[in-house]
């Protein structure tokens, strides 16, 4: 638990720090950390961690003004903060150089300045797909979006792969990115690649500062050139700054020492990117973002009611009421607008003609109207107020309306899907393994494929006409459900509408056979989760009138303009992600990812195979990695039942589905990643005489590498010692062979020495499972053991059972 402060920057640049999302429940979360939210010490405002149920956790935004010089373009709303644990306001006390935020009662006259708070959106939710879009690049019709170099999607584990400007092409995965807690720029193509800061390119002929895709990096070694800050330039264009946090200052105007992305030129062929100080009047620094998600940004303003009626525009309003028989069920016409079942444009045609039957009657009687009806002034008033209301809803409820429209078929369509997947894949129904499904992956896949659509423009083929526009607008909706039930799902809210849904939505475990019926459940799930959401958005008069002017909108970032009967193309292309999450959660049910390494010229044969991979595996179900081509080296893997290593391979058929119809990357697939996690690792056999040592550099640095094999060789028939040169960001491997077969637990090892610019930085001796007789001479480089999914480990323990060595990363301490 730490102390909340407030840190008073005016213009600057917002850094993680900074951000936080105030989510459905009530809690106000930390960008840095989802699991730690703002509460209280007493009246102290502090950071502590995420308690379900804990009122003191809990806030509630209250409106107070509108405050539009808050934010040009956008409107704002002012309000206060109540603690619902207290039931007192938050305050901000000191100067502006650094105040603290604690809790106290309201003024007998109302909230002062520190008193107020709004939302500004600092950056576009997270994650959440998006597509990061040049301005300055956007005089085609084609957008020109920030995407991983197409040369480098056969391996984006490779340090290193450039981002570049490049045009949007449909389906493909290099230029969606998702903007993650903490600040990285996550990769649909491998989510544990991050954009980041590369000070060691050649950008425009010898400026180095290009950007790059790596390895997200431990906290610990400085990873602040990975992390970014999206800076609102213009809200109402939606245009933002995108800074790097290398050198950023909390506190600072301008970020202290921050760079911001920026394309090399104006024109639309412009591919090279680079960082700049940042200038918000520079328009190659300028960005937009698609899907813009508007309804989450909405969501987190405060609750503005619909303006009250006194004196005579009550008596008019009391009189609609009467008239339209709500009056007599103890209801009133506003209270209709989330009621899906009120005929609000029935309502809306009759208060128009009973507008007019009073100005008849008043002019009629002018100097003895009847007592019965309201004035003809007031009853304009209101008639114009409510008729410019029902409107908007109207617009609300229809764009509501083509989303269920769309879900509904959607719904039949996938369940259709699944018997057939279960057919294809032939997985037994009947078979007692647990089955585990997220349901949140698989929406995250439909929102995924919907950002990848958004180059079909109209004009491109009569069955994609509309199809560009469309999947934005989807991808928004959808993703906004999927938000409301997460936020619903931490706070174990009681809503009855949602209670099923916080149940069944985000995990499942159970049998295959009860895997079609979670499914449909899932999708009444999230059926009712944008039904609260439309209420919620009908029930707020701000609210309301904001959604409904983006349906107008026929395009732009913000449009929600869905016309009628448009969408229902977007099915057939959506369905294959929702396959491949089905596919993800059932396949591991019956079979299992082995993985072994071959070294070229070497006898693959141990005590555990006869061979690697088994003889028996057919080509469609190995997948080869070059894990070093200097010493022939490669990771094989290959799919198998979960019973044995060596039968029960899948049908051709069914990998081909997962090839050519869903556009599975055999990488992702056999290494367990985007969504294949699900899959048992075989374990990573070796020759009983074989030792790997996996070097990962985190350093902006070269490193050098020198190995001196004890009674053994380095590669097969290679010399007992060798240098391997580690570029910036990279790693590589070396494969020991014992001569002997000596060594600690009887397998190679050798004396590992690491230096940076000619000066030792590292020493130790390692082998199998272990190192030993660690040195690190300079102080500002430090190691890091990681095992094969990048997750940090002890020594003893960065190596399955059965395996034989170890993983050595060099990186300098975070300052």
């Amino acid at each position: 638990m730490m102390e909340a402060s407030t840190s008073y920057v005016p213009n600057s640049l917002p850094i993680p720090e900074q951000m936080w999302q105030l989510a459905v429940d009530g809690t106000i979360v930390s960008a840095l950390n989802p699991n730690y939210v703002l509460g209280l010490s007493g009246s102290n405002a502090v950071l502590v961690q995420r308690s379900s149920g804990d009122t003191s956790q809990q806030w509630e935004f209250q409106w107070v003004q509108d405050s539009p010089g808050v934010m040009p373009g956008m409107p704002v709303m002012l309000g206060t903060l109540q603690n619902k644990g207290n039931q007192q306001y938050l305050t901000g006390s000191g100067d502006q150089s650094w105040a603290t935020i604690s809790t106290t009662a309201k003024p007998t006259g109302g909230p002062t300045g520190l008193m107020l708070w709004y939302v500004r959106p600092t950056s576009p939710p997270t994650g959440q797909a998006m597509t990061i879009r040049s301005v300055a690049a956007a005089a085609d019709s084609t957008p020109m979006v920030v995407s991983i170099e197409a040369s480098n999607l056969a391996n984006t584990l490779n340090p290193g792969s450039p981002a570049v400007l490049s045009a949007m092409e449909p389906g493909s995965p290099n230029f969606i990115w998702t903007y993650t807690v903490g600040g990285f720029l996550s990769s649909a193509v491998n989510p544990g690649v991050v954009l980041s800061l590369d000070d060691n390119a050649d950008v425009g002929g010898g400026s180095a500062n290009g950007v790059a895709t790596y390895p997200v990096l431990p906290a610990a070694t400085g990873n602040h050139f990975q992390q970014w800050a999206f800076v609102p330039v213009d809200p109402k264009e939606g245009t933002y700054l995108i800074v790097n946090q290398a050198g950023a200052t909390i506190g600072t105007p301008g970020g202290g020492g921050t760079r911001a992305l920026a394309i090399t030129g104006t024109s639309s062929g412009a591919n090279q990117l680079q960082l700049l100080a940042p200038d918000p009047t520079d328009q190659n620094q300028l960005w937009t973002v698609s899907p813009t998600y508007p309804i989450e940004v909405l969501l987190a303003q405060p609750a503005v009611p619909y303006t009250g009626f006194t004196g005579s525009e009550a008596a008019a309003y009391a009189y609609i009421n009467t008239e339209l028989g709500l009056a007599k069920l103890n209801t009133e016409l506003r209270s209709q607008y989330p009621n899906l079942a009120a005929p609000l444009a029935g309502y809306q045609s009759r208060i128009a003609m009973l507008a007019t039957w009073v100005a008849v009657q008043n002019a009629l009687q002018p100097k003895d109207p009847p007592p019965d009806l309201p004035s003809a002034d007031a009853m304009k008033t209101v008639a114009n107020l409510l008729s410019e209301e029902l409107t908007a809803a109207q617009a609300v409820r229809q764009l509501f309306q083509q989303l269920s429209t769309f879900h509904s078929e959607l719904a039949i369509v996938t369940t259709n899907a699944t018997a057939a997947i279960i057919a294809d894949a032939a997985i037994d129904t009947q078979s007692s393994q647990t089955v585990q499904i997220s349901w949140a992956s698989i929406i995250n896949g439909l929102i995924y494929t919907l950002v990848s659509m958004e180059p079909l423009l109209p004009g491109e083929g009569d069955v994609m006409k509309g199809i560009g526009l469309m999947a934005p607008i989807v991808a928004n909706m959808y993703q906004t459900g999927a938000s409301t039930v997460d936020s619903y799902r931490q706070s174990k809210a009681e809503s009855s509408q949602l209670r099923k849904t916080e149940e069944i939505f985000y995990d499942f475990e159970g049998k295959v056979a009860e895997v079609q019926e979670f499914l449909a459940d899932s999708f009444t799930a999230i059926g009712n989760a944008l039904a609260a959401v439309e209420a919620t958005i009908l029930g707020d008069s701000f609210k309301t009138r904001a959604v409904a002017a983006m349906t107008a909108l026929p395009s732009g970032s913000n449009s929600l303009f869905w016309p009628p009967q448009q969408g229902m193309s977007l099915i057939p292309s959506i369905v294959p992600a929702y396959e491949i999450g089905v596919l993800q959660a059932l396949l591991p049910t019956k079979y299992q990812i082995y993985t072994g390494t071959w070294i070229e010229g070497s006898v693959q044969s141990n005590t555990n195979f006869d061979s690697i991979p088994p003889s028996s595996a057919p080509g469609y179900c190995i997948y080869d990695e070059e894990i070093n081509s200097s010493l022939g080296a490669s990771t094989v893997y290959w799919i198998a039942s979960v019973a044995s290593h060596d039968s029960g391979y899948p049908g051709q058929a069914t990998m081909e589905f997962l090839n050519k119809r869903n556009g599975v990357r055999w990488f992702n697939f056999y290494r367990r990643l985007a969504g294949w996690n699900g899959f048992a690792s075989g374990e990573k056999w070796l020759d009983n005489n074989q030792t790997i040592l996996l070097f990962r550099n985190y350093t902006s640095s070269t490193l050098t590498i020198a190995l001196d094999a004890n009674d053994a060789q380095v590669g097969h028939n290679g010399p007992g010692s060798t240098t391997l040169t580690l570029q910036p960001f990279s790693y590589q491997s070396a494969v020991l062979f014992s001569v002997k077969g000596t060594g600690k637990d009887n397998k190679p090892d050798a004396l590992v020495t690491v230096s940076s610019g000619g000066t030792t930085v590292w020493k130790a001796t390692a082998g199998s499972n272990y190192c030993s007789s660690v040195s690190c001479p300079q102080s500002d480089f430090v190691t890091y053991p990681y095992s094969s999914d990048n997750a940090p480990v002890t020594f003893s323990s960065s190596v399955t059972t059965g395996a034989g060595g170890c993983e050595i990363g060099i990186a300098r301490p975070q300052s």
